[in-house]
């Protein structure tokens, strides 16, 4: 009978996770960059492939997947996925960036063409 109590509590956590499949590959492999990148900064204006990646999991998560990543993400999630938050003019920037004033981290950007 215990066996089965366990069973039915353990149930939901296994089955239900915070970001679906396909995000979570995206976010663990953004997780891994180091910095920031603007769309063109390899030679001859080549598209950075952390900002593709930035870009996927913009096109791919909703708000509350892209909420839960940037509360539990390294600085580079949290920069570009408040970014994502101010293209959607979501109402919980102020809260966000309220946070955000409270840290002191820091975070590398590079922009532009090299």
């Amino acid at each position: 009978m215990k066996v089965k109590i366990y069973i039915l509590l353990l149930f939901p956590i296994i089955t239900f996770s915070q970001l679906s499949e396909k995000v979570n590959v995206v976010y663990k492999e953004l997780m891994q960059k180091n910095q920031i990148e603007s769309q063109a900064i390899g030679y001859s204006g080549e598209e950075s492939s952390t900002y593709k990646m930035y870009k996927e999991l913009d096109s791919i998560a909703n708000e509350e997947e892209i909420l839960y990543m940037i509360e539990n993400g390294n600085e580079v999630i949290k920069g570009y996925l408040s970014l994502a938050l101010v293209d959607r003019k979501s109402e919980k920037l102020i809260q966000l960036f309220s946070k955000y004033l409270t840290e002191d981290k820091i975070l590398k950007i590079q922009n532009g063409c090299v």
